[in-house]
């Protein structure tokens, strides 16, 4: 589904708009509570066991077209951290950095404010309130391969490619979301952690159930217009209408893209940079 922006009539109760209900709760690895002047957004967490070790710096070089992984000193920001302070920390930290906050919707009207305040709970499958639900359903983070150029967001094999015959979208192919199957997110070792966490909350975002906003290939090379700052576009920050695009997401049970159009230019400018 490509995302449009609507005009819902003003109201003081979130509920009027975006009445989240799942058939199955347990099924939900990532779900959205949402209250009447508020919403939370819940996610059971299984982390890979590399992801709970102390996180480390890394600085890739290249030696005879071999990627080598060498420690690098920690940066300024992980020098603040606890002693344990794990990747899975730091995950769940830059999700919450980015995403919690107040969003302003010109629909919401509450005691003479517009402001939705967003909270972001993890549960990790070791908590003890996962212990309550054994059939709980958890999304799962790894490290991406180390072949890999990027960090990622994908379906399992079994769900891939027949997404694009639901969403209609190219980026189905690869992520053929839904509230029940989010995809698992793969991770690159970064030499900042601050650009790290950025990272992870972009990645969130499609695990949220957002497309990307940038001229990806699948995306035609096309950067939908106004989101140069955009969470989705180049990770710098979130956006109202990325969160109401999850609220859209979670009550629809679709996929929610940022429009594409072709464009000429935009792709010749695109193999230009590539070429330089």
């Amino acid at each position: 589904m490509i995302f449009k922006r609507r005009n819902y009539p003003l109201t003081d109760d979130l509920l009027v708009h975006f009445p989240i209900k799942y058939n199955n709760s347990l099924q939900v690895p990532i779900q959205v509570e949402v209250h009447p002047h508020d919403v939370l957004i819940r996610c059971y967490a299984n982390y890979s066991p590399e992801l709970l070790e102390p996180y480390s710096l890394y600085e890739f070089k290249t030696i005879h077209k071999f990627s080598i992984v060498r420690s690098s000193i920690p940066d300024d920001v992980l020098s603040t951290k606890p002693e344990g302070y794990s990747y899975a920390d730091a995950i769940e930290e830059g999700i919450k950095r980015y995403w919690e906050g107040s969003y302003e919707m010109p629909w919401y009207s509450f005691y003479r404010s517009n402001e939705i305040p967003v909270k972001i709970e993890f549960i990790r499958i070791t908590d003890p309130q996962a212990v309550y639900a054994p059939t709980q359903h958890f999304a799962r983070f790894y490290f991406a391969p180390k072949h890999s150029s990027s960090s990622y967001v994908k379906s399992s094999p079994k769900r891939r490619f027949w997404g694009i015959l639901r969403n209609f979208t190219l980026e189905s192919v690869d992520l053929n979301w839904s509230c029940s199957h989010p995809g698992s997110m793969y991770l690159k070792r970064y030499t900042s952690l601050e650009y790290f966490q950025r990272v992870v909350a972009h990645e969130f975002g499609h695990m949220l159930g957002i497309g990307d906003a940038y001229g990806a290939s699948y995306r035609l090379f096309y950067q939908a217009s106004g989101t140069s700052s955009f969470m989705m576009c180049h990770g710098h920050m979130v956006h109202p209408q990325e969160i109401e695009m999850v609220l859209t997401a979670h009550y629809t049970n679709s996929l929610q893209c940022f429009p594409v159009k072709l464009s000429l230019r935009s792709i010749i400018q695109t193999f230009r940079r590539n070429l330089l």
